[in-house]
């Protein structure tokens, strides 16, 4: 006979009760704990071998960038959210001295270690994608360097061509996405991660990666594989884009596509580069109409950042996951930045690259010349510059001298050259006379461009100079209240000044339209007669979007570097007179209701032209205002 035990019935009723009733408190959050969690993401991009925080072009420390300085708040960042992930969105291996030395000066061997990924290595990044500049030294040099990476890369829009160069039977240049397994919080996460670059790379690198490599669209690459992505089970995916973020319609092949990703849906969380702008931050303020939230981080609700150049911030952003139907979901999140002014050298970093370091101080350290008068760029937005004028009687003696012999040499040979630090991230060249070594070079030409020629008409020089007055901002007679000069929305490395023509631009007139004047030897040229100009590979194959600059035309596609080029031209000089021709000005401006300013940086004073005057300086920023009288045009 089987014993049943007998309850009452008002027992069972209050045990029944018990688990029916409101979990407590506790059982509350531990319920909360499994059912919600926090990914937290770190970005790094455009670190352009910037590990050390030192300045290579003024030789001396500097507190306010470097990889080292973002490797002690990686380990800030860790020590709150020790599950937190690491990725970098490109433009690593290019940019200062010391990524020359390990391209070109002292070039890896195979099996060497690039110091970026020595450093990047022990930082333990979960993954990366690829930026334009890592093309600059050639795909064999990038696919050598890669090996050195102990973390994936993805690229969903760069392919290996083939014979053919149909983009249909070409193999990715590495992953086009990966699925991370990770535990966050004590819960398995599938983090899906794709990367982007801009598809210009193969224009403006073009004589390295011509026949080599493939370039597709960045939101066309997204659509086709993240849904892929998510069929595979990804909870979460998150778009590493070399891409800035341009809200404006979006365009085939667009170069900044980071906003069009953001709005995309299956994509939870966006990195983005390549602007060299901090995101969130002050420029994107009242854009909340289009979706874009500077305080919180957001775009179309989702976190997005982009946290600067050289190592200058660290993006951390969060995204806030929920448990539904047993997967989890992003519902949303945010972004932040940190400054690396705020953070000291991580000793570690240090130790990891000392040789590179001392070999790149040797490197910059190695005279070339003189220079008998300073040569600076805190006036070379607004008046001819003696930095621009160097360069442009380099590259023109260059041209001149291979040109000789070739059907060629009968045409007037013009050079190009525009302003490479001339204010971006508070960034100018500033050359005292004296001896002059390659660390000022590399400060007056900062880029390893390849020197080429093109065969232009008048018209079409005339063209080019009218993309680069888009540098000005239109001011004429109903133009009220201050105004800046400058357009801060021009980069200061697309206006180009061209030698030895001269010409006026006259402001008050629409883009398109502002040129005047322009002469060659003092006469003005017919729209017919033929130049060739001296310009750098950037720009010869469409680098800006320069009328009639697109690789068709040119005449010499020479491998030497225009920096070496530079620094040949000085030793063959050995002291040089670098004084700015002025042969540019603007034109007279009647602007009665305005007032017409320009900002620089505050060790400009002692050079400052006779119709600008001292408005205002802020010491924390390090910058004057000038007042510009400009009633007589600049030639005054």
């Amino acid at each position: 006979m089987k014993f049943t035990p007998r309850v009452k019935r008002s027992t069972c009723a209050i045990f029944l009760m018990a688990f029916a009733a409101p979990a407590t408190p506790y059982l509350q959050a531990h319920a909360d704990e499994k059912s919600k969690l926090t990914l937290t993401i770190m970005e790094t991009s455009d670190l352009h071998t910037s590990i050390r925080a030192y300045d290579y072009y003024k030789d001396m420390p500097t507190e306010s960038y470097g990889m080292s300085k973002i490797a002690t708040l990686i380990s800030q960042v860790r020590k709150e959210n020790p599950d937190a992930l690491l990725f970098d969105a490109g433009d690593l291996i290019q940019g200062s001295p010391l990524g020359d030395v390990s391209a070109r000066i002292n070039p890896l061997k195979a099996g060497q270690t690039h110091p970026v990924y020595k450093v990047m290595n022990t930082l333990k990044y979960d993954a990366a994608t690829i930026g334009n500049h890592e093309f600059n030294f050639g795909v064999e040099f990038l696919q050598n360097t890669l090996k050195g990476a102990k973390f994936p890369y993805v690229s969903a829009n760069i392919l290996l061509a083939n014979t053919n160069q149909v983009a249909a039977a070409s193999k990715p240049f590495v992953a086009p996405y990966i699925i991370l397994d990770r535990v966050i919080g004590g819960e398995k996460i599938k983090v899906g991660v794709i990367g982007f670059a801009p598809p210009q790379i193969t224009m403006w690198d073009k004589d390295k990666l011509g026949g080599k490599i493939i370039t597709l669209d960045i939101l066309e690459s997204a659509k086709k594989y993240v849904p892929k992505m998510k069929s595979e089970g990804a909870d979460v995916i998150v778009a590493v884009a070399h891409s800035g973020i341009n809200p404006l319609p979006y365009q085939n092949m667009m170069e900044n596509a980071s906003y069009h990703l953001a709005k995309l849906g299956g994509i939870d969380a966006v990195l983005t580069g390549h602007s060299h702008m901090e995101f969130p931050g002050k420029k994107f303020e009242g854009q909340e109409n289009l979706g874009i939230d500077s305080k919180a981080g957001t775009i179309a609700g989702k976190p997005v950042a982009m946290p600067g150049f050289w190592g200058s911030h660290l993006g951390v952003l969060t995204l806030k996951l929920e448990k539904k139907n047993g997967h989890w979901v992003s519902v949303g999140g945010e972004s932040k930045l940190l400054d690396a002014k705020t953070a000291k050298e991580d000793t570690a970093v240090i130790e990891t690259v000392k040789a590179e370091h001392q070999a790149t101080l040797e490197y910059v350290r190695r005279p070339v010349g003189k220079f008998e008068t300073p040569v600076h760029t805190y006036f070379s937005r607004i008046q001819d510059s003696a930095a621009i004028q160097l360069v442009n009687e380099a590259q023109e003696w260059f041209v001149t001298r291979e040109l000789k012999g070739t059907p060629n040499e009968k045409y007037p040979v013009l050079s190009a050259s525009a302003p490479f630090k001339a204010g971006f991230g508070g960034e100018y060249t500033d050359i005292p006379a004296g001896e002059v070594a390659v660390k000022h070079i590399a400060d007056l030409y900062v880029y390893p461009n390849t020197i080429k020629a093109v065969l232009l008409t008048g018209a079409q020089v005339k063209g080019w100079l009218e993309k680069s007055a888009g540098n000005f901002s239109h001011i004429d007679a109903t133009t009220e209240g201050e105004i800046n000069l400058v357009d801060d929305k021009y980069k200061s490395y697309n206006f180009d000044v061209l030698d030895p023509v001269s010409f006026v631009i006259d402001v008050s007139k629409p883009l398109g339209g502002r040129i005047t004047q322009l002469k060659y030897k003092g006469k003005e040229i017919s729209l017919e007669e033929k130049f060739v100009v001296a310009t750098n590979n950037f720009r010869a194959f469409g680098g800006g979007g320069f009328p009639g600059l697109d690789g068709t035309n040119v005449i010499l596609d020479s491998a030497s570097e225009n920096r070496e080029i530079l620094i040949e031209y000085i030793k063959s000089k050995k002291s040089v007179s670098a004084k700015a021709h002025n042969n540019w000005s603007i034109a007279a401006i009647n602007a009665p209701k305005a007032k017409i300013v320009f900002e620089t940086d505050v060790k400009s004073e002692k050079y400052a032209p006779k119709w600008a005057t001292i408005e205002s300086k802020d010491a924390a920023k390090n910058t004057i205002k000038y007042r510009l009288d400009l009633s007589k045009g600049s030639a005054q």
